[in-house]
């Protein structure tokens, strides 16, 4: 009991040192303002300090910033301190919000003085059930409607699977004040859920958006560079005489405005019909 104690406080105290060194930066660095939003999150829901080590959150805090470089965009934190594995041991959800509404969730969990990330998803809205959470977007198909995913955790595939799905039509009004998408294209929904992918830094999740030959050719970490981090303005299909291709506009981290190339070709497998078979930066006529 005294050394649970003993654990206990060397914890608090050690966390109330980072948190207070954290919110001193916080005015001059967007990502220490993030970090110290998290330790708050933390010491307000752990109720079992010392089922978390210092160690392992500041692991975890490294991978947040690194996976959440712009964090001046955001400006919303939730934290959810529970078992999200069934493992009998304590996980981290962190759900974030942008000036534009879209919030994201990453979960995280610990072994020994590593962290993992274990998951990461983007949505209108989130909600953390008792076993599972939820994610909704916004979908049209002549009427606005939510589309809601479900997922939970399973121990013999080792990740989250969809386990849920539900389809609610928005009942008068335009939708929210959502602007009304145009027609739906599978090239489109590939380079975005590869868009999507990178800008979480999940390159292994952003390689099965590629073809084959790209992805040979490439290489998992080829994509971060192939593709900067920031973000993404406008994805559109541009028609050509040569064939068709994806334009993606975006803002790098830096705030430059740039443009690329997707190529989409068919090539069918679980993940859909097409997959991205290069990429290019347009240069920007000065």
């Amino acid at each position: 009991m005294f050394k649970k104690l003993s654990l206990i406080f060397t914890l608090t105290l050690v966390l109330g040192v980072i948190l207070s060194s954290f919110a001193s930066a916080a005015q001059d660095d967007p990502q220490n303002s993030i970090k110290s939003q998290v330790m708050t999150g933390i010491l307000k829901n752990n109720t079992n300090k010392y089922s978390i080590t210092g160690t392992q959150l500041n692991s975890m805090l490294a991978d947040y910033s690194k996976n959440h470089r712009q964090s001046d965009y955001i400006n919303g934190l939730d934290v959810t301190i529970k078992d999200f594995t069934g493992d009998g041991k304590l996980d981290v959800g962190i759900i974030s919000s942008n000036g534009k509404g879209d919030k994201y969730l990453d979960i995280y969990t610990f072994s020994g003085n590593k962290t993992y990330r274990i998951f990461s998803g983007k949505g209108k809205s989130i909600k953390i059930n008792k076993y599972s959470f939820d994610i909704t977007n916004v979908g049209y198909d002549g009427r606005y409607y939510n589309e809601t995913y479900t997922y939970q955790w399973s121990e013999s595939h080792g990740r989250f699977l969809r386990v849920g799905y539900a389809k609610t039509y928005i009942k008068g009004g335009n939708g929210g004040g959502y602007e009304k998408p145009g027609k739906y294209d599978e090239r489109i929904s590939t380079a975005k859920s590869l868009l999507s992918a990178r800008m979480s830094g999940n390159y292994e999740q952003a390689a099965k958006y590629l073809s084959t030959a790209y992805r040979e050719k490439l290489g998992t970490e080829g994509i971060g560079s192939a593709i900067p981090y920031g973000m993404v303005t406008a994805v559109d299909i541009f028609e050509s005489q040569r064939g068709d291709w994806v334009a993606v506009v975006m803002k790098d981290r830096w705030g430059q405005s740039r443009v690329f190339k997707l190529v989409p070709v068919q090539e069918k497998d679980q993940y859909g019909n097409y997959k991205i078979d290069n990429i290019v930066e347009i240069p920007q006529a000065k």
